[in-house]
């Protein structure tokens, strides 16, 4: 969903896609509120997020918005992050979004934030669970019991 485009350097708002079943892929209907890439992206059963970003133009997004699964159509969440950034780490349990982390061009920081999107009541929380270190740029992963940060920073 969305991304840099590197022969203009310009913000893409489209959602691409896989079939898994065909392996073949498609390019969905639905498209971003905010055209913007490096965001955190996680899922529910349902709904694909994208959590946060960056417009390439100098500005960090606090934007939640994505892609419904089985009618192909965007949808801007009532949720949105405690603070406007992009680079996070993005994971989900089967209840919640996460994005991990990340950076804010508006203040120049990294982040130790955890916050995102709680699935069934499309509220935002924040964890009172913290990163080690505020970071950047990490990779994030899950288990059905363990969410996980790690490496990199902006």
């Amino acid at each position: 969903m969305g991304g840099i485009l590197p022969s203009s350097g310009l913000s893409s708002s489209v959602i691409d896609g896989v079939i898994f079943a065909s392996d073949t892929s498609f390019t969905s209907a639905a498209i971003l509120s905010v055209a913007r890439g490096i965001g955190a992206g996680c899922n529910s059963a349902v709904r694909g997020y994208a959590l946060g970003g960056n417009d390439n133009a100098g500005s960090s997004y606090a934007t939640i918005d994505g892609i419904d699964f089985a009618s192909d159509a965007g949808f801007t969440s009532a949720a949105s992050l405690s603070v406007a950034r992009d680079s996070g780490a993005g994971c989900n349990s089967s209840a919640q979004g996460y994005s991990m982390g990340g950076y804010s061009s508006a203040t120049s920081l990294n982040y130790d934030t955890v916050d995102g999107v709680i699935f069934a009541s499309d509220a935002s929380f924040t964890s009172a669970a913290i990163l080690s270190v505020a970071r950047s740029g990490a990779i994030g992963c899950s288990s059905l019991n363990v969410t996980v940060q790690g490496a990199p920073s902006h």
